[in-house]
């Protein structure tokens, strides 16, 4: 049986990518107001993941101001 060790860090970046290759999907759908929803549970979602690894959620999603620039960039 192997034992993976995985640093903070390799968590953080997986779960930056997972954050990151939502948010590019969602590019696609616009200003719907389910894809708003969608990426606000995708958010508490890697945020309680990140939380359980004890990596602020800070790291791993943009702050407050980026993700409304972020979300206006793409019509949510």
């Amino acid at each position: 049986m192997s034992a993976d060790v995985y640093f903070k860090r390799d968590i953080a970046n997986m779960l930056l990518a997972a954050y990151s290759g939502k948010v590019q999907t969602l590019t696609m759908f616009g200003d719907d107001p389910k894809a708003a929803a969608y990426l606000a549970g995708i958010r508490d979602t890697i945020s309680t993941l990140a939380l359980s690894f004890g990596i602020s959620p800070e790291l791993v999603i943009p702050t407050t101001v980026a993700v409304r620039q972020l979300d206006r960039d793409n019509g949510f």
